[in-house]
């Protein structure tokens, strides 16, 4: 398989290199390691900037990728059932993370998205309630709150950043990622986001990567 175009995959990192400058703390990385969103879940973050060389609103893009970051530690911890000294420091690790986003958006003087962000993490958390406790059998209910969970504070950013045309693609990528917590074939999955693509007026550089993420996020056995 070839390897993503390389200013994509530039982008991605010169992002998630930004995130790890915001969060860097010593203690933390050392017994934590370095907080790390996939490609994939980068690309439906990011996704408008995919095509432009400057973006000025970056910090509100670095600043909803920490929420996702201080979510999985949490997430982390409530998997592992015990709680050692190890998963004591992921859960200080999410809380430092989230004070970050406040801080960053604070400082940059993004008030109306700091709002908007706050709900969406409100609706994350009922949605992750109500999953962990399995309140219901109702499949539609399930894949909504799964939506929610993967996708809310994405929704939030583009809502303020004007750039809601861009929300179902970032969805259906999001999506993928729990593609076994879903209850949809990974050939329906692939071919929802290659409508999606279609439909899109992404240029085929960008289009062509995201694919290219699709196949590297399938399980090793499955091909396009």
């Amino acid at each position: 398989m070839k390897q993503m175009t390389n200013s994509i995959q530039a982008k991605l990192e010169l992002w998630r290199h930004d995130i790890e400058e915001i969060l860097s703390h010593p203690i933390l990385i050392e017994h934590t390691g370095r907080p790390r969103l996939s490609d994939l879940k980068m690309a439906s973050i990011y996704l408008p900037l995919l095509e432009k060389d400057m973006a000025d609103d970056v910090k509100a893009y670095h600043a909803t990728a920490i929420i996702y970051l201080a979510l999985s530690c949490h997430d982390h911890v409530l998997q592992s059932g015990t709680l050692q000294k190890s998963q004591q420091l992921q859960v200080l690790a999410g809380d430092y993370y989230s004070g970050k986003y406040y801080q960053l958006l604070s400082k940059n003087g993004y008030r109306e998205l700091i709002t908007r962000l706050t709900d969406s993490i409100r609706l994350m958390t009922e949605s992750r309630s109500f999953l962990y406790l399995q309140e219901t059998s109702d499949e539609e209910a399930m894949v909504h709150a799964r939506k929610v969970i993967v996708t809310e504070p994405t929704r939030a950013l583009f809502t303020e950043m004007d750039t809601l045309q861009f929300m179902p693609l970032a969805e259906q990528l999001a999506l993928f990622e729990d593609f076994d917590k879903l209850p949809y074939s990974l050939e329906w999955m692939v071919s929802e986001i290659k409508q999606e693509l279609d439909q899109s007026h992404l240029g085929e550089e960008v289009k062509n990567s995201l694919m290219q993420l699709i196949e590297e996020a399938l399980p090793s056995e499955t091909k396009l």
